[in-house]
């Protein structure tokens, strides 16, 4: 999709189909990763945390759609944040009388704050700034970030949207699921097979 020459948008099927794999991919991304922040005893709440939370893809995606200069990308959640604000989001939704519309207050303000940061490092030409940030950091982060999501997607497995931990055959059946689901994704990743007509097939077959 792309602006031709003031006339209006250009749309064709091949950008079609890359919107519907794009828009499934984020809003299962989204739906995934609130469902990692609002767990345990914040599981009641979920309906309301993918509110807000699909509410904020809205208005990022519109805002990078009107206003980004960079064609082709995709506005999705990022894991990373979220991943590490979920460490901590049961010891502050405890710490409440609210704990619900406390950690989505959270999760805006960081949000607010890594915009922010990102709109003043590009005002003043300042990304290339990040090369400073040493190799061993970044992996050492994006490892941490990957073992906090697998620990916390087994958890979430093990016990259920509702945070049930008591028991029943379902936890078995949802875990099976999850380690297959991650074993057959590691194995398509590192053979060469297509991935790029393969990944489709992946997102809407594990939805």
């Amino acid at each position: 999709m792309g602006w031709s020459g003031g006339q209006g948008w250009s749309f064709g099927a091949r950008d079609g189909a890359v919107a519907v794999v794009a828009a499934t991919t984020q809003i299962a991304l989204t739906v995934a990763y609130t469902s990692l922040a609002f767990r345990g005893e914040l599981a009641a709440d979920l309906q309301l945390g993918l509110a807000s939370m699909f509410l904020g893809l809205l208005i990022a995606a519109v805002l990078g759609a009107t206003r980004s200069g960079l064609g082709g990308h995709v506005i999705g959640p990022q894991d990373s944040g979220l991943l590490v604000l979920s460490v901590a989001i049961p010891t502050i939704a405890a710490s409440t009388a609210t704990p619900a519309e406390t950690v989505i207050v959270l999760l805006g303000l960081g949000s607010a704050a890594v915009g922010t940061t990102l709109l003043v490092l590009g005002r003043f030409g300042w990304g290339r700034s990040v090369r400073f940030l040493p190799y061993p950091v970044m992996a050492g982060f994006r490892a941490g970030t990957g073992l906090v999501m697998g620990w916390s997607a087994i958890e979430l497995a093990w016990e259920g949207m509702a945070g049930d931990a008591t028991g029943g055959a379902d936890r078995w059946v949802r875990l099976g699921v999850a380690v297959a689901m991650a074993i057959l994704l590691a194995v398509i990743a590192r053979s060469s097979l297509p991935t790029e007509r393969l990944l489709p097939v992946l997102v809407l077959g594990s939805i």
